[in-house]
């Protein structure tokens, strides 16, 4: 039958030098997901969208002829007409306040979906994203069988509502297993804003462009809705209080900084983060740091990391893999093992963090510091190969030098080429070896 998930932990160095004050440690957890018995076999899917539908999807989408509430009504049909019977739809409808138009509706219903998306596109009225989250709530109450994903889709912000309570509904219905993809159409609507939806449950953001285009987007998470093998998986790292100032990212598919998920106490770091969903041979990895004072012994557990999933193929709940986390200690430096491809990865990450510094430093009117910091991720991109993503950061530094500013459109770019890895890290399954991982 094979393994439901698999896993592998490893760290940048290991047989540390004895008796040395704050040496830092990089580490990188990879989760792998298994294969159903019959592959091909499908998972039922409850789709909700989030629809807004305020005044402003009435403007203009980019050179392309159409206004985003028209690119979003094609981008929808289209997806209707892959949607199967066994799966359902509900479409909700935001404005000022949400309108359920489709409320679980077959796949097979393609009048009464068709009927639902006519009425969206007759709807207006201001932002409200608490609304939208709250009708979430209520139509995923009803408990169906499957799975549920919402995709969340906006043109800009929020004018009413509290935005700290939609988050929060968010981050409840990501920890009872419901994911949310968090889309941005536009550009008026902020990324880095909207990726806060998304971080709840390891999913993923897009920014919907004619480059990226609504339809592609919404097939290519339908398709992997329908291959999903892992469902609600959470990661618990208990690190020991010898080790402190500690960093949490997800590194692939999508980098997050998932700091707001580390919670420091008198007994040392817990890391509480939800990995989401995982299709059949998909892949999730994670990177962390810390520091330590290394002792005089030749190993110290430092923790253990506890992975929670279900898989329902199979009529398991709430698995549990239990990993404890060892360093071992040398007494010179000779004896030290490095894996330079952890570092390597971090690179990725830099660009991450410095980018978080980069808006802060615009939003200070600190221009020329920013300018500095792109300056910096392009070099990261050249160092990991990654030309196309180094010219991008230089141009919008030159274009911050030249204007003193940056539009929403520049920061959304730079946003999700940053949001986006450029080193591949190689995956480790027992499929390629004799033995499972965990």
């Amino acid at each position: 039958m094979g393994y439901e998930l698999e896993t592998a932990l490893e760290f940048n160095r290991d047989r540390i030098i004895k008796n040395q004050m704050d040496q830092t440690v990089r580490a990188r957890l990879q989760i792998l997901a298994g294969t159903r018995e019959n592959p091909l076999q499908k998972e039922k899917t409850n789709l909700v969208f989030l629809l807004d539908s305020s005044a402003s999807m009435d403007e203009a989408y980019y050179d392309t002829g159409m206004i985003k509430r028209d690119a979003v009504f094609q981008a929808v049909q289209t997806l209707f007409e892959q949607v199967e019977t066994q799966d359902t739809v509900t479409l909700v409808s935001f404005n000022s306040q949400a309108i359920v138009h489709a409320d679980h509706a077959p796949g097979g219903a393609k009048s009464v979906l068709i009927t639902a998306l006519d009425s969206y596109l007759k709807d207006n009225g201001a932002t409200n994203f608490e609304a939208a989250m709250n009708m979430a709530r209520s139509v995923t109450s009803k408990g169906a069988k499957g799975h549920y994903k919402l995709i969340f889709l906006t043109d800009g912000h929020a004018y009413t509502g509290n935005n700290q309570k939609a988050f929060e509904t968010c981050k409840a219905l990501a920890q009872s297993g419901i994911t949310t993809d968090a889309m941005g159409i536009g550009e008026t609507f902020k990324f880095d804003f909207m990726k806060q939806f998304s971080d709840f449950s390891g999913s993923l953001t897009e920014n919907i462009t004619p480059n990226m285009p609504a339809p592609k987007v919404f097939s290519q998470i339908y398709t992997q809705l329908s291959n999903l093998f892992l469902k609600k998986v959470f990661i618990n790292i208990h690190l020991e209080n010898m080790v402190r100032d500690v960093h949490f990212y997800m590194h692939e598919p999508e980098q997050k900084n998932l700091h707001d998920f580390i919670h420091q106490s008198d007994k040392g770091t817990l890391v509480q983060i939800n990995a989401g969903d995982i299709e059949q041979q998909g892949f999730k990895e994670f990177l962390f740091d810390f520091t330590l004072d290394t002792p005089d012994t030749a190993s110290m557990k430092i923790g253990r990391a506890v992975i929670h999933f279900d898989c329902p193929s199979r009529n398991i709940a709430g698995k549990e893999v239990d990993l404890p986390l060892y360093l071992n200690f040398a007494d010179t430096s000779a004896e030290e093992i490095m894996d330079s491809s952890i570092d390597a990865g971090y690179k990725d990450i830099e660009i991450l963090v410095n980018q978080n510094e980069v808006f802060k430093l615009i939003d200070q009117k600190k221009y020329d510091e920013a300018a500095l910091r792109l300056e910096a991720m392009a070099s990261l991109a050249e160092q990991i190969g990654d030309y196309d993503k180094a010219t991008g950061f230089r141009e919008m530094k030159n274009k911050l030098m030249r204007d003193q500013n940056l539009t929403q459109a520049d920061l959304n770019d730079i946003a999700y080429t940053s949001s986006r890895s450029s080193v591949r890290s190689r995956i480790h399954s027992s499929q390629y070896s004799d033995t499972p991982i965990y």
